[in-house]
């Protein structure tokens, strides 16, 4: 029985190793990858058919079309990945041509900026940096952790030389960095009182099985100094981002989306003072038991983080209702909305605030919530401490079925 769990992961989750280009069905999502809609449109990208393994169920008006990756952003670790099971959660902009990716992602919708920039004091950045001076597009060939790394980057121009946020930006299984740049990229130049720069890590593909495990992203097991492959990437970025521009580590933020929300959220538990400020999309948590006893791994791989510990910060979560699962031939991995249902427990009583955003649309993110809404969440939590929504409400830039969940 256990040599047949394991052939029947290899062939759920294995194929999606290799590129299926020629397959069709949207209905297959990987762990973040099959529906899409970016830049303001709403399509599915190239899907990975029977690769993948995650259940998805397309929003309604989705439309089916193979979308070529920007041509003035190419990920140099590879040919242009436009068929390895992509999947890039949705903008809610207007239809219609998205234009260029680095234009298109910004909702064209007014948004209140939200609050003003806080004078705060600059602490150094608590990592070292061995692969030197991080710059602007793509970073490549880095070694670290012994494994060959690459990641995009985008700096503001910042005229005024400010101490600037850093927001890391983590895709979904199957997807890649120029494919989830179509659906997230917003313009770290729009605010002036709120420079950031936008890092995109690129993944390893992890697979369940082999040396180095994981969806993805190293997203299994997490403890303190394991030598964690993605958590070694993201403290080696940030320590060399704090030798070429001045890092205000009090505002380091996470976003992610299903195995990238999942990897978002270890980040946040890894580095609660560093990282209080989450935005995680259809993701969970795998230091909650009762989620953890919930997902069937089929035997093949051992869920295991460290505790959270008792703290502050906030994180933004949605999920997409009964249809915002994972599984395939009839069986389910994981239910993502049961695991937000527990999430809410589990956060709150680990002292962490929760802007909760139910949505029915499945597997994606939050149809009502645009790009520059996302990043004005960011903006209003510099600083970490309190959540200003705890006494002043929810902007009206967020639906109203949004709910403040305020920490024991």
């Amino acid at each position: 029985m256990r040599m047949a769990r394991h052939l029947c992961l290899v062939l759920l989750v294995g194929a999606c190793v290799s590129g299926c280009d020629a397959a069709d069905d949207p209905s297959l999502d990987g762990f973040g990858a099959g529906d899409a809609r970016y830049d303001g449109a709403w399509a599915d990208l190239p899907d990975a058919g029977s690769q993948d393994v995650w259940q998805d169920r397309p929003a309604p008006g989705d439309v089916a079309s193979d979308l070529p990756g920007d041509g003035n952003v190419t990920d140099p670790g590879q040919a242009a990945d436009s068929g390895a099971g992509t999947e890039v959660a949705d903008d809610p902009g207007p239809l219609g041509d998205p234009g260029p990716a680095d234009v298109g992602a910004q909702d064209p919708g007014p948004v209140d900026p939200g609050t003003a920039d806080p004078d705060v004091p600059i602490t150094p950045v608590p990592f070292t940096c061995g692969s030197g001076t991080v710059k602007d597009g793509w970073n490549q060939n880095w070694t670290v952790a012994g494994k060959n790394r690459s990641f995009y980057a985008r700096f503001p121009t910042n005229p005024d030389n400010k101490p600037v946020a850093v927001l890391f930006v983590y895709h979904g299984q199957g997807d890649n960095v120029d494919n989830f740049r179509k659906f997230f990229n917003p313009d770290p130049n729009a605010d002036a009182a709120f420079p950031y720069v936008l890092i995109y890590p690129k993944s390893l593909a992890l697979m369940p099985y082999g040396t180095d495990k994981g969806i993805e992203w190293d997203i299994l097991k997490s403890a303190s100094g394991d030598g964690n492959l993605d958590a070694r990437l993201f403290e080696e970025i940030l320590g060399c981002l704090g030798t070429t521009v001045t890092v205000d580590t009090d505002n380091v933020f996470v976003l992610g989306f299903s195995a990238g929300a999942i990897f978002s959220n270890l980040l946040h538990a890894r580095y609660p003072d560093l990282l209080p400020t989450v935005f995680s999309m259809s993701g969970a948590w795998f230091n909650d038991a009762k989620t953890v006893s919930e997902v069937n791994t089929m035997g093949m791989a051992t869920l295991s983080w460290a505790a959270l510990a008792n703290g502050s910060g906030t994180v933004f979560m949605t999920h997409g209702g009964k249809n915002d699962t994972y599984g395939s031939m009839g069986i389910t991995i994981i239910d993502f909305e049961k695991a937000a249902q527990n999430a809410l427990p589990h956060l709150k009583s680990k002292g962490r605030t929760v802007i909760d955003c139910p949505h029915d649309a499945g597997h994606t993110n939050h149809p009502q919530i645009p790009i520059a809404a996302m990043v004005r969440f960011f903006k209003d939590h510099r600083g970490g401490g309190s959540s200003p929504y705890l006494t002043d409400g929810l902007p009206a830039v967020f639906p109203a079925t949004c709910s403040v969940i305020a920490p024991q």
